[in-house]
């Protein structure tokens, strides 16, 4: 009955897979405002589309100007846009699954009514943005099953085009697997109609939704050139190694090879080469992972899992699944162990990403969101407010919040300039600190509220004055302190620069792991700019895997040691050492010319491959 209720009936398919489609994938979300590293990035993105700023020049972060429709807040009619945007992804994703399988004119029924829920559910379960790149990649196969379908590069080209201004990395991670696509084929003139269409239509569809967000186009090139600097930063900056985490990236790799190794055994089929994209996409999923090895594991194993999938379906309707049956058995025991090393399963049982056991709960904030999350909106601001004297003082005058925490900003009535780099870790390169320093040298804000919740750190054990050198140097040169609560201080523009030209008084080599001398300047600030060679393999250990972390460690005249992570890509524009601030204390003290606090010695810990360093 069921065969014949479905069978050649287009209609009925596709009502079953958008069925499954919100089931799985409508996920209504509302990240309530909360201070913290992340919630503060996530109310800023909402609050610069509520606010009308400009991205590009203005204002630059590893999210677009997009980004807060998979993030939102109810700020505005944010939640609204995320709804509708929520909604379309739900369609598109059903209807792209239905017809990827249904590409395939042998896929007996009963297959594709088990796979269509089996899709869904893992494009599903991936976490933020992986839900679009899996998405993507799956209709890119969709577009090389149909062999000369190009208005399907047309209509992948718009919305990889949108997706780079919800997240620059989707488009640095899809644009180059779209490219790759056009060349499979053996004709010359499909490739060149295959390469015409996505190339402009990408490019027509990020100019057209960057001007309809910003009314101008000014401001693209400067996005798409820091989203550049951010990528490259990010292997070295953002770093997390955990070391229980290696064994689990070794089955990923075995896994890799695996998956070579399945796509080559398939090179007599004439649909062999499609499959060479899903190549790339791994290594992408995998690059994500290794970097930062947390819940970034998941976009992996999802990828992985979806990976195979996809292997298995092919070999299936080719018929020669049993001739592969034995690359799918060992690829899910990689998966599975891989898994278990990860660690990930516990976060999972948390309560992260899991649509079907969610769904319910995460749907009724489109039913609560006014009432509740309004409520708990409100007694959090109240907790971080900002004096109404120091509000009334401040009166229209512009400030920025430093480092990270920009959810003063709520319901204060102040006005906020944010710095282009609105969190000052994400400044991963010169380039990118640059971007903060010429904001604060051309038209800084009247006041900068510095705040310094845990100690003088930002993230991952790295200290505020090494986050980006030239913009520290620069704010402590031209602001004062106005006041301060054990929280954070306010800080007025001076009405002239505090410091004087920088002078090189010492350079030498030194050695890792060694301790070396500070030279001491009365009445000066001491920067040291370190510089070390990286040779061609050891830039391409960073592109394929990562850049290990690099720390910095101080003793002073008690013989006390602090250590702290660095931006060793920023290490060349002079780190902050002496005077030397360890909290809010030590901060505040400088401004009062009573911190007396100082290295004696430095020692640069973690790098093993290069000789020496430049300092």
């Amino acid at each position: 009955m069921i065969k014949k209720l479905f069978s050649n009936n287009t209609a009925l398919y596709l009502i079953y897979s958008l069925l499954f489609g919100i089931l799985f994938l409508f996920n209504a979300n509302l990240y309530k405002i909360e201070q913290g590293i992340d919630y503060s990035w996530i109310f800023s993105i909402n609050y610069a589309f509520a606010n009308h700023f400009l991205w590009g020049k203005n204002l630059v972060f590893t999210y677009g100007p997009y980004g807060f429709l998979i993030f939102p807040k109810n700020i505005s009619n944010n939640f609204l846009f995320h709804i509708l945007y929520q909604t379309i992804f739900t369609i598109c994703c059903s209807i792209v699954v239905f017809f990827f399988l249904n590409s395939f004119r042998n896929l007996k029924h009963k297959y594709l009514l088990i796979l269509i829920p089996i899709f869904i559910y893992l494009i599903a379960f991936q976490p933020y943005e992986w839900r679009i790149f899996t998405f993507l990649i799956l209709f890119l196969l969709l577009a090389l099953n149909k062999k000369k379908s190009y208005y399907i590069f047309i209509v992948i080209g718009i919305l990889l085009g949108f997706s780079t201004l919800i997240k620059f990395s989707i488009g640095l991670g899809v644009f180059p697997i779209l490219i790759l696509s056009c060349f499979l084929t053996n004709e010359l003139q499909v490739f060149i109609k295959r390469l015409i269409y996505s190339v402009s239509s990408f490019s027509l569809s990020l100019i057209f939704f960057w001007f309809l967000y910003q009314n101008k186009i000014e401001g693209l090139k400067e996005y798409l050139l820091s989203g550049l600097y951010i990528s490259k930063g990010y292997s070295s900056a953002m770093t997390l190694h955990i070391d229980h985490l290696l064994q689990s990236l070794a089955y990923f790799i075995l896994l890799f090879i695996l998956i070579i190794l399945w796509i080559f055994q398939r090179r007599r089929d004439s649909n062999w080469q499609k499959l060479l994209i899903l190549l790339p996409a791994f290594f992408v999923a995998w690059k994500a992972s290794v970097v930062r090895q947390d819940m970034h594991m998941l976009s992996l194993i999802f990828f992985s899992i979806f990976t195979i999938l996809i292997l298995t379906v092919y070999s299936k309707v080719d018929n020669k699944f049993n001739k592969t049956g034995h690359y799918f058995a060992i690829a899910i025991l990689l998966i599975v162990l891989g898994t278990l090393h990860s660690g990930v399963l516990q976060d999972v049982k948390e309560g992260t990403s899991a649509p079907i056991l969610s769904w319910t709960s995460k749907n009724l904030v489109i039913l609560d969101y006014l009432k509740k999350n309004y409520d708990i909106d409100i007694k959090y601001l109240r907790t971080i407010a900002i004096p109404e004297n120091v509000i009334k003082k401040i009166g229209h005058s512009s400030i920025d919040f430093y480092p990270t925490e920009n959810t003063f900003a709520t319901d204060s009535g102040l006005n906020w300039q944010p710095r282009p780099i609105f969190q000052s870790y994400v400044a991963f390169t010169p380039e990118l600190d640059s971007l903060n320093y010429n904001f604060f040298s051309k038209k800084p804000p009247e006041y900068l509220l510095f705040h310094y919740f845990q100690g003088f750190q930002s993230i991952d054990n790295r200290n505020i004055l090494f986050d980006e050198p030239k913009t520290i140097v620069k704010i402590m040169d031209i602001y004062d302190l106005e006041g301060a609560n054990g929280l954070y201080s306010i800080l007025k523009l001076r009405s002239e620069n505090r410091f004087g030209t920088k002078t090189m008084i010492f350079q030498d080599k030194m050695l890792w792991d060694e301790w070396y001398k500070v030279p001491q300047a009365e009445n000066s600030i001491i920067l040291a700019s370190a510089s070390w060679n990286k040779t061609i393999v050891e830039k391409a250990i960073r592109f394929m895997f990562r850049e290990e972390p690099v720390s910095l460690s101080l003793k002073f005249s008690d013989n006390h040691i602090e250590t702290f992570r660095i931006v060793s890509d920023n290490a060349i524009s002079g780190l902050w050492i002496n005077p030397f601030f360890s909290n809010g204390s030590d901060f505040n003290a400088f401004f009062n010319n009573q911190l007396t606090k100082n290295a004696q010695y430095i020692r640069f810990n973690g790098k093993k491959y290069s000789n020496s360093i430049n300092l």
